[in-house]
């Protein structure tokens, strides 16, 4: 297989998550870490996964089986990971009910224009209502106030905390109100719950 078509057909079933290395060096990163895919000058393919030592001469198919299986399988040290992320938030929601009322709390995460958003309303009878999504963003600032207009769009009238004094600076408003980073750890877990 030429490469140029090997890129073409991995692209159009992984979209940004192939990267080209070199002219014969391929990888498919998967929520684990990168699956490595070399091309012989005979156009014969070899594949590595992630976190394996072997290397295998396998057919396109096969290796698209293997990077799919990959992509789509949690590990039970995963799901173990996922319900201890999930009892945290849960324990978080408590605590903030407790010393806040009615309040939302919001965070963002930035790389390469890329940031993930959340707010988590917790309201005074324990309720919660927890958000979280992907968006463009210039910078982290920018990608904070985004995070902050998901919170404000729960809910209009709670009080909105924020880790990013810039972000917060923006709003000319006693509803938005600037917190230390250990005080937003609630919106930071339930993002980070999302990711699995």
């Amino acid at each position: 297989m030429k490469v140029d078509k090997l890129v073409r057909r991995l692209i159009e079933k992984f979209g940004d998550d192939v990267k080209i290395r070199t002219q014969y060096h391929v990888q498919v990163i998967s929520p684990k870490g990168p699956h490595d895919i070399w091309i012989t000058q005979s156009g014969d393919l070899k594949f590595k996964a992630y976190g394996n030592r072997e290397v295998e001469e396998l057919s396109y198919d096969v290796i698209i089986r293997r990077i799919e299986k990959y992509m789509t399988q949690k590990s039970q040290l995963d799901m173990m990971r996922e319900m201890f992320n999930v009892a945290k938030f849960i324990e978080h929601c408590e605590k903030a009910s407790e010393q806040t009322g009615e309040a939302v709390f919001c965070d963002a995460g930035f790389k390469d224009g890329k940031a993930r958003i959340a707010a988590v309303f917790v309201q005074s009878n324990g309720t919660v209502d927890a958000r979280s999504m992907m968006i463009t963003a210039a910078n982290i600032t920018d990608a904070e106030e985004a995070a902050i207009e998901l919170a404000r769009a729960i809910s209009p009238f709670a009080t909105v905390y924020n880790d990013n004094q810039a972000a917060v600076a923006r709003y000319q408003t006693d509803r938005v109100k600037w917190l230390p980073r250990e005080h937003t750890k609630i919106a930071d877990h339930f993002a980070n719950v999302r990711k699995n």
